[in-house]
């Protein structure tokens, strides 16, 4: 099982990069990492594509008020090669992006954009 955790920004004002895997060879942090403070923004668009089914609830998307606590916690099973985009309303002042995939996985591509209004005309599965 290999997770996908750091989603520091690329450029804070937009993005927060969680990065691509392509080979299988690459490896991540064994423990989840801390959130992001998303509090300036309103919304949250992640849009996940691997070529293999994630594990059974292997995509957290998770909020916290102190960056210790996770306490609401959305858990959603990525198809394999498909696209997903969810989309959350800000709940707290920390946001992280947690990926558990199939052994076998060899591509993972995951962005996260904060947006500072909210979008109705988002596509994806949106989040209550």
């Amino acid at each position: 099982m290999s997770y996908l955790t750091d989603i520091k920004g690329i450029d804070s004002s937009t993005f927060s990069g969680a990065g691509t895997l392509t080979t299988a060879g690459d490896t991540f942090p064994t423990t989840p990492g801390s959130g992001e403070d998303v509090l300036r923004y309103t919304q949250i668009n992640v849009m996940v594509n691997m070529d293999k089914e994630s594990e059974i609830g292997g995509l957290s998307l998770q909020f916290s008020s102190d960056d210790t606590n996770w306490d609401k916690v959305y858990t959603y099973t990525v198809p394999g090669g498909l696209t997903k985009t969810y989309t959350l309303p800000v709940l707290a002042q920390y946001f992280r992006l947690i990926l558990e995939s199939a052994t076998d996985t060899t591509v993972y591509r995951v962005q996260t954009i904060y947006h500072n209004t909210k979008n109705s005309s988002m596509f994806g599965e949106i989040v209550n």
